[in-house]
């Protein structure tokens, strides 16, 4: 692989880790400031038009970044997906989008429950074209250069929340009914959007990439369960968690985006099955990942936590992170610190046969 010459070794060392049940493993991954590599702003272009061109410039920024960043020798995959924002992961099946300079918003697709018959998914929608296209694209162009991962899918009540707004937050208590029947067709759209992106990247090394992880088997992520962080934990549990589990049930294991705010839904979260993988994204006014990890290990056992975290966090914890299974994203100035970085976390928490 061109961005990653050490690929293979690269790979032996994260498929031991996704694959062991020890403790005390860990991954390095290393976000190295360097010159920002910007493109034009999402609100630049004109899409579905403009993708291919949006597209080569995401990969000349991305081989840029990576060029800038030889001599680091973390656990990093060189991988790329195809990413618009955030509203792509429910505009293939209706809503406007608004576009920002680096992210892009959903408005809701519906008022009440009787118009949400004219809502649909298909293999025609321009949106879920960007997505399965655009990874096809992104394939092609990256052969023997970079790899692709999924561009993951939010959750049943996550897309639901996402088309009706936030009037779904009252539904929970007086259209409870036509709220569940909308879950069930969420649901479906969800196991559509991500079995084709799944058709798109095949296989790598036995596996697939999401996120910033390797996960073994016929497997997905990463999700996102956002809502849950809003509501409680009874009523996640019966809005929620059964369609989440239906997602996730047919593959080998999952990779699930929570939050520092959304502690109160762990437990119930964690009922869903295959989920083995989490990030744990950092929430303003909240105790930082590490200490909320720390708080509630009890919940997620010996299954892989990745973790925004500073060196720092990572010496004044590393008794801690002996008895857990981690992926560690940290920041480093330079090359010389972000080596020095990987060093320690090898010798105190290297991934063992």
């Amino acid at each position: 692989m061109e961005l990653r010459k050490d690929i293979d070794e690269v790979m032996e060392r994260v498929k031991r880790f996704s694959t062991s049940g020890k403790a005390g493993d860990a991954l390095v991954l290393i976000n190295l400031k360097q010159e920002d590599y910007k493109i034009k702003g999402l609100d630049e272009w004109q899409f579905p038009k403009d993708m291919e061109a949006y597209l080569d410039e995401s990969i000349e920024a991305f081989e840029q970044k990576w060029a800038g960043r030889r001599g680091i020798e973390d656990d990093f995959i060189p991988a790329m997906n195809a990413w618009y924002g955030i509203a792509e992961h429910s505009a293939f099946v209706g809503g406007e989008v608004h576009f920002s300079s680096d992210t892009s918003y959903p408005h809701p697709a519906f008022e009440d429950y009787t118009r949400t018959k004219n809502l649909t998914f298909s293999e025609d929608d321009d949106w879920l074209k960007m997505v399965v296209d655009g990874l096809s694209y992104l394939k092609e162009k990256g052969e023997g250069k970079f790899a692709i991962k999924l561009r993951g899918a939010m959750s049943p009540l996550d897309l639901a929340n996402a088309l009706r707004g936030n009037d779904l937050f009252t539904d929970f208590y007086t259209d409870p009914e036509a709220l569940h029947d909308f879950l069930e067709f969420s649901t479906k759209a969800c196991k559509f959007y991500m079995a084709r992106q799944k058709e798109v990247i095949g296989d790598f090394y036995g596996g697939i990439l999401c996120n910033d992880l390797w996960l073994p088997g016929n497997s997905i992520g990463h999700l996102s369960e956002d809502t849950s962080v809003m509501c409680s934990p009874a009523t996640y549990t019966e809005f929620g968690q059964p369609y989440t589990s239906q997602l996730v049930e047919p593959y080998d294991h999952s990779f699930m985006h929570l939050h520092t705010a959304g502690v109160h839904a762990y437990e119930e979260i964690l009922k869903v099955p295959t989920l083995d993988f989490f990030e744990l994204a950092p929430d303003p006014n909240q105790p930082r990942g590490i200490q909320v990890y720390k708080d509630n290990i009890y919940l997620f056992g010996n299954k892989v936590m990745k973790l925004f975290v500073t060196f720092d966090e990572i010496k004044d914890n590393i008794e801690f992170l002996k008895t857990a299974k981690t992926v560690l994203l940290c920041d480093a100035e330079s090359i010389e610190e972000a080596n020095e970085i990987i060093d320690y976390v090898r010798m105190n928490l290297p991934i063992k046969f």
